[in-house]
């Protein structure tokens, strides 16, 4: 059996959406991966993530994991399915007006930093909370926040990743339960190649892996 084979296997047994992530992989990789059945993919560059869309097959799903500068909303709102990491009301705010101007809605995910690891991005859950009780987020009509998603801590103390991964849950639950973005709230997006398992365990129902997947191709 393939990595990817068994990853998808392990998170089908979760109920979990898995998502390949591409980044810095051959196209020709890619496109084994999706000979295989898989249609969700990611990037971590909106440029890259552009290219890949304009080669690859039109029935992928493209996700956007990584960081967003505003003026690169453009390169990927006309088909992005999923951009993974608004981490700022402001940024929100400018999908929202490009949304607006291509007729077109655009699903997010609220990117929540959950590692003290200054590498990792995410808004401090704190500061959601106060953002979401002052700044104008139902305002945000071409929107759609369908979850949030985090990095856990790269560290060899799994016990460290877990927790992280079950504050996260918490937060899901907690912002799911106060209906403030209805029923399409609905994605726990947490989880990598290295610590996949651990999310799937903590509740995960979309990871994000990329070298597992490709390591045996």
């Amino acid at each position: 059996m393939s990595a990817y084979k068994e990853i998808l296997r392990r998170a089908q047994s979760y109920q979990a959406t898995l998502v390949v992530v591409s980044k810095m992989q051959p196209d020709e990789k890619v496109m084994d991966i999706y000979q295989q059945g898989q249609r969700i993919f990611a990037e971590n560059r909106p440029q890259e993530l552009q290219r890949k869309q304009s080669l690859m097959p039109v029935d992928i799903q493209w996700h956007l994991i990584g960081n967003l500068q505003k003026n690169k909303i453009k390169l990927i709102m006309p088909f992005v399915s999923l951009i993974q990491s608004v981490d700022s009301f402001e940024l929100a705010h400018s999908i929202n007006d490009y949304a607006n101007k291509i007729n077109r809605r655009a699903n997010i995910l609220l990117e929540i930093k959950i590692s003290p690891e200054d590498s990792k991005h995410g808004i401090p859950y704190h500061l959601l909370i106060e953002s979401l009780s002052k700044d104008p987020w139902s305002a945000l009509s071409m929107i759609n926040v369908m979850g949030i998603m985090s990095i856990g801590s790269l560290c060899s103390d799994q016990s460290v990743t877990r927790s992280e991964f079950k504050t996260l849950r918490q937060h899901f639950d907690e912002l799911k339960k106060s209906g403030l973005f209805g029923s399409q709230f609905t994605v726990l997006s947490m989880g990598m190649s290295s610590d996949y398992q651990l999310a799937l365990e903590e509740g995960s129902n979309m990871l994000r892996v990329g070298s597992a997947v490709f390591e045996d191709k």
